[in-house]
């Protein structure tokens, strides 16, 4: 029986001990983060690097898994305690004097509450899903990104700034690699761990402001009864704040601030006594107030940090900072024909996002993928019998190519297959779905219709005639669906940083009907607009005018309106020329039509254009009687920019479009 008895305690004790395992454990999951780590000692830049190195070895990660949503909870429970420290501490300034720190809290509150809507606002849960999370840390079930940011806020005590965070990274790169999509969340992690920073701050403010109060209170007791003894303000210290072992600092500072601030022999007996009191603890008052002065500056240093960090990371232009980080970018860079460095950062962008969804598609690392581009390049640099483009990694990227570097990473999809299948017969697939939706919609109405009664023949009559306004609903349908499923294809562009090249000198025209004085008058002006929103060398700019259709080939007016647009022109370089004509005017006579059976510039708008090319070619047979320049003195035009009467070339459109077809894989063949 005893045995039994004592077989049964021991299981109790057991599964009691078991169960405090378990809640230490989640106690510390929950908690070691913010009473622990982030408490940890200050690195200097080497020491900084090297911990970053020894993160990356003992972060192991979450395999297929998305990530709970559990971030942007915790930094909305921080901001809320944030919030509340800031209202208490605005409402105290009202009566008492606040901390140091505090007053940074109260001055920069505005800087955390934009931050917090800001994060908010881009990490979406889709996004953040998709992040590698921790598998064996402290922060287990977050995201990687946030435990390195939350490490290097903690080792600088908030002091960050570019160069920090890119040989942080770096260091940590160089034992195990990030994704495209970790780099780019970085700037926000960074932003959420300084929000966490500013939340410790904000906790010790508040046990500041408690021991603060304490102080006043204890100060109001001992001068509202002039005759306690040592005893009684030992006792009530003892009673209202101190404990073995944990002497408050603050609570000391204050209620001798306090004290002395009182006029009388008593105050000097009343020091004394708090004196005696201190040596108990193996102290005195010259220590406390010392040391409390330099915690005091420390969570000074410590908030104003995080604050002018916060402001500082949210300005940092991220896409520089994650092209200095990721490892794609360098890899891509070796682009044998030298395009992919010409590149505008969209396009650049574009192609690394390409990169990681076939990267997540096969299952493996982004870097492979890139080097494998890089290598289908490189494998036909000298041949000569291809095409130039097939040298840009590009093409093999978001190109035609693209199966080569498929088959090359060695992975086979089915799904892919079908996809690829799509992508080139486009416009069969469009068709065919509008054609089969709208057919099976109107067999249906034809069958609802003979269920409902009607004779078979009546029945087939209304379903046909029912087919038009069915069709019409299938299209804007068909076209909802593809727009909200299909993302928009980024056309690359060649960024041209140092202005258009001669190489690539570009003529924007406006073929237009010029029908009065007026109407030309309105044409320079905007021809005006449109070369000051777009200023730049080998850029040149014409009006390419018709007369209106008559039945006479020359009107009285033609002249007027052809001498107003010379002469106008003229002003325009004159103007903004320098010395070289940037403007020009280029005017067809009329021809007679027999179809229209009336005299009008032939073929119209189509025909200026086809005629205009064919005069910057060199061709002496054109309908173009009028030239502000001689044609033979003309640029060497490469780009012809052709805009409608009514169209805006807004500010470096021209520029963009020039670069567009600058780049080989956009090049006319």
């Amino acid at each position: 029986m005893e045995l039994t008895t004592f077989l049964h305690m021991l299981i109790g004790a057991l599964f009691t001990l078991f169960l405090l395992m378990i809640y230490d454990k989640l106690k510390s999951k929950n908690n070691y983060y913010e009473e622990a780590n982030l408490h940890d000692i200050l690195l200097n830049h080497d020491e900084l690097k090297k911990h970053a190195q020894e993160l990356a070895q003992n972060h192991y990660i979450i395999k297929d898994t998305k990530l709970n949503y559990m971030l942007i909870p915790r930094m909305n429970k921080s901001y809320s305690y944030i919030k509340s420290v800031y209202k208490n501490i605005n409402m105290a300034e009202k009566t008492q004097s606040i901390s140091q720190d505090a007053e940074w809290l109260l001055d920069n509150f505005y800087i955390i509450e934009e931050q917090v809507k800001e994060i908010r606002k881009s990490l979406s849960k889709g996004y953040y899903s998709g992040l590698p999370g921790l598998k064996n840390s402290i922060l287990k079930g977050y995201p990687r990104v946030y435990a390195i940011a939350m490490e290097l806020v903690s080792h600088t005590d908030g002091r960050i700034d570019e160069d920090t965070i890119i040989d942080f990274i770096n260091a940590y790169q160089s034992k195990s690699l990030l994704s495209s999509g970790e780099l780019w969340a970085l700037g926000l992690m960074i932003r959420i761990a300084l929000i966490e920073n500013i939340k410790r701050s904000s906790e010790k403010i508040t046990i500041t402001q408690k021991q603060w109060n304490k102080a006043d209170e204890v100060a109001n007791i001992i001068f509202s009864n002039k005759n306690m003894t040592f005893d009684d303000i030992k006792k009530l210290i003892h009673d209202k704040v101190l404990t073995v072992g944990k002497i408050p600092t603050s609570f000391f500072e204050r209620l001798l601030q306090r004290i002395r601030m009182e006029e009388g022999d008593d105050t000097t007996v009343i020091v004394q006594y708090i004196d005696r009191i201190l040596q108990e603890y193996d102290t005195n008052i010259a220590d406390i107030v010392e040391l409390d002065h330099q915690i005091l500056a420390a969570r000074q240093v410590s908030i104003g940090n995080a604050i002018t960090s916060l402001k500082y990371v949210s300005t940092l232009d991220w896409s520089q900072v994650f092209e200095k980080l990721s490892n794609v970018e360098q890899i891509l860079r070796q682009d044998p024909d030298g395009t992919y460095e010409m590149m505008d950062f969209e396009s650049r962008d574009y192609y690394r996002h390409q990169i990681e969804e076939i990267a997540k598609r096969y299952k493996t690392s982004e870097t492979f993928v890139a080097r494998k581009a890089l290598e289908c390049a490189r494998e036909v640099l000298n041949d000569n019998n291809k095409p130039e483009y097939i040298n840009h990694v590009g093409f093999y990227i978001i190109g035609k190519g693209r199966s080569i570097l498929e088959s090359k990473i060695g992975h086979k999809k089915n799904s892919v297959k079908v996809s690829r299948v799509v992508k080139r017969h486009m416009a069969i697939f469009y068709i065919t779905s509008i054609v089969a939706l709208t057919f099976f919609a109107s067999a249906a109405l034809w069958v609802l219709l003979i269920l409902n009664g009607l004779m078979i023949v009546y029945a087939f009559i209304l379903a046909a005639i029912s087919i038009i306004p069915i069709s019409e609903f299938v299209v804007q349908a068909v076209n909802w669906t593809i727009i909200h499923v299909k993302k928009p294809t980024v056309i690359p562009k060649i960024e041209l940083k140092n202005g258009i090249p001669k190489e690539a000198a570009t003529m924007v025209i406006v073929p237009v009907l010029l029908t009065s004085v007026k109407r030309v008058k309105e044409l320079l002006a905007q021809l005006e607009v449109t070369y000051i929103s777009n200023k730049e060398d080998n850029l040149y700019f014409a009006i390419v005018g018709d007369f209106k259709d008559t039945n006479k080939e020359k009107l009285e007016d033609d002249e007027e309106i052809v001498n107003t647009a010379l002469r106008g022109i003229r002003e325009l370089n004159e103007k903004y020329g320098g010395g070289k004509d940037i403007f020009f005017y280029f005017h067809r006579k009329r021809v007679y039509c027999q179809t229209q059976n009336a005299y009008m510039g032939w073929e119209r708008k189509r025909g200026a254009i086809v005629e205009f090319n064919e005069l910057l070619m060199g061709s002496k047979d054109t309908s173009f009687y009028v030239k502000s320049a001689n044609v033979e003195e003309l640029p060497r035009i490469k780009y012809v920019i052709t805009l409608d009467a009514d169209t805006n070339l807004i500010m470096d459109t021209a520029k963009r479009l020039i670069g567009t077809m600058m780049h080989p894989l956009n090049k006319a063949v």
